[in-house]
């Protein structure tokens, strides 16, 4: 049960820090405008590709090793399964960096004509040793469940990341615009402050990494294990503690480096096509500042409220009570559905709204990215329901399998939409809506087998999509009206409250929701206050 709760806690942990993550990017276009987040977009990519590959996955398998030999009472392997982990993944950072450097010119010049994004590799370089060896050591005490230290160092680096991260881009922004008058060439200002957003990524790596030595230097000061009795006399050679991390680490960071790899795919195609066209810079900035993010910030929150049901799912298969697990997962998909369908509806009505309202004046092409970026909400919400539960049922496996085939396509799609058809950013939005939903279908599919699961449709999405469409169409309506004259911030909130109140008619209408569910789910007793309102429950 212990552990069960430490899990649901780490997951929610890290969608509110990927909420924060990205709230700082969407804030930061504000700061060092759209071309600077974009001159800033390739760096902060690869360094969370390759770092975050690199961490993730040599966090996994210290963790499992370290949990393993602890079980077995063979504390002296686990420290040094702990020691010999932090050489080697502060050895993998470094020839990361090594490489990086020396393909940087190649990388930025000749692939991804990204000229005057160089400067920001200079501090993602030494970032990336730092941050793969606060992995390891996150691994460790991951095994020895002080989930505590994981919480706090995720924290401290998601605040500094974005706290200085926006003060540097500033100061250096300043500085840049400058540069730009006495070079006569704008786009210093917003490569100085691309550069300054990412000494953020340097400062953050450096003291999350202070934080987390000083908690191990603490913890292996009040903890004894060694003098508790050991019932094995076995001791791993370092050459194979080193062998059994870099196999176990292997699945772990394919299925990261999968992920992560696409929207660094996508700038390389955005920019390698289009390579002439300098108002494409502005273009990227504002969907991978603006859009990306306000659609990104509102999966993960969905995530936060639907995830419980996950957990109590595979709570149930590891006890093999199908039934109940087949009960859990249908309540999240249904859950996800209603709130996703609406979400994706409401960001597309009032897209115009939103980003005039945050921005003051974005223009409507990036309202139209943020419409089709609406599109990609419930297929990445799945996407990210579904491979948790993979890999909280240990399948990294299937997990890589289904997203490398989602890769292919999208290798495929991107290059049909971007290089072929010449769509650029909405090139990106479409490949990537196609990349979510290869997942999201495929991983729905070996999960149904799994929990031998039948979906009820018509009610889980037909009845949820009326709802929505409904709604949507007629706040639209009333935007229009409104809109002109109280303005449109105001207006969004008017627009919203009465489309979610009618958008609850609906579904309550047709039956998409039983009393008994609402009972026990999250806003349930707002929505049986509006169905009695209405007499219909």
């Amino acid at each position: 049960m212990a552990k069960g709760k430490r899990k649901s806690n780490s997951f929610i942990l890290l969608m509110i820090i990927l909420i924060l993550a990205l709230v700082f990017r969407a804030v930061l276009v504000r700061i060092i405008g759209a071309k600077g987040v974009c001159y800033y977009s390739l760096s902060n990519e690869l360094f969370f590709m390759l770092a975050g590959a690199a961490s993730f996955s040599i966090e996994e398998a210290c963790a499992s090793m370290v949990e393993n030999r602890m079980n077995k009472q063979q504390y002296t392997n686990a420290g040094n399964v702990s020691k010999y982990a932090m050489m080697y993944s502060f050895g993998v950072g470094v020839l990361i960096s090594l490489i990086l450097l020396v393909l940087m010119n190649v990388l930025v010049n000749r692939f991804f004509h990204l000229h005057l994004s160089y400067m920001s590799y200079y501090f993602i370089l030494p970032s990336i040793p730092m941050f793969v060896l606060g992995g390891s050591i996150k691994g460790y005490f991951k095994a020895v469940n002080q989930s505590s230290v994981l919480s706090v160092y995720m924290i401290i680096f998601v605040l500094v990341y974005s706290i200085s991260g926006s003060l540097f881009g500033y100061l250096s922004s300043v500085y840049g615009q400058r540069v730009s008058l006495l070079l006569r060439n704008e786009e210093f200002a917003y490569s100085y402050g691309a550069m300054g957003a990412s000494a953020g990524i340097l400062l953050a790596s450096f003291i999350s990494l202070l934080y987390i030595l000083l908690m191990l230097f603490l913890f292996k000061t009040r903890t004894s294990f060694n003098q508790v009795k050991e019932y094995s006399r076995i001791v791993d050679s370092p050459l194979q503690i080193i062998i059994n991390l870099a196999a176990t680490a292997l699945l772990p960071f394919a299925l990261w480096l999968i992920y992560l790899l696409v929207p660094v795919l996508n700038i390389a195609l955005v920019f390698k096509t289009e390579s002439q066209d300098y108002s494409l810079d502005f273009s990227f900035g504002e969907y991978y500042g603006k859009t990306f993010s306000i659609a990104g910030i509102a999966v993960f929150t969905i995530s936060i409220f639907t995830y419980p049901y996950i957990r109590k799912a595979i709570g149930a298969i590891k006890r093999e009570e199908y039934r109940n697990a087949r009960e859990k997962l249908k309540a999240m998909i249904h859950r996800c559905s209603t709130i996703a369908f609406f979400t994706a509806a409401m960001l597309a009505v009032l897209a115009d709204n939103i980003l005039d309202t945050l921005y003051v004046s974005s223009g409507e092409q990036t309202a139209l990215y943020l419409q089709l970026q609406a599109l990609c909400i419930v297929f990445a919400l799945y996407t990210v329901m579904f491979t948790e539960m993979m890999i909280s049922m240990q399948n990294y496996g299937f997990a890589l399998g289904i997203g490398a085939v989602a890769f292919a396509v999208h290798i495929i799609l991107a290059i049909v939409f971007i290089s072929t058809l010449k769509l650029s950013v909405i090139g990106v939005i479409l490949s990537n809506l196609f990349f979510y939903a290869i997942i999201a279908f495929v991983s729905f599919v070996f999960i149904s087998r799994t929990f031998q699961y039948t979906q009820e449709w018509f009610r889980t999405f037909a009845v949820t999509l009326i709802g929505a469409l409904i709604s949507a169409l007629i706040g639209m309506l009333i935007n229009k009206v409104i809109s002109p004259l109280i303005g449109k911030g105001i207006a969004m909130i008017i627009v919203l409250l009465i489309c979610t109140v009618l958008y609850i008619v609906i579904l309550l209408a047709l039956k998409g929701y039983q009393e008994e569910e609402l009972e026990t789910s999250p806003l349930g007793r707002f929505v049986l206050a509006v169905g009695r309102t209405f007499n219909l429950i």
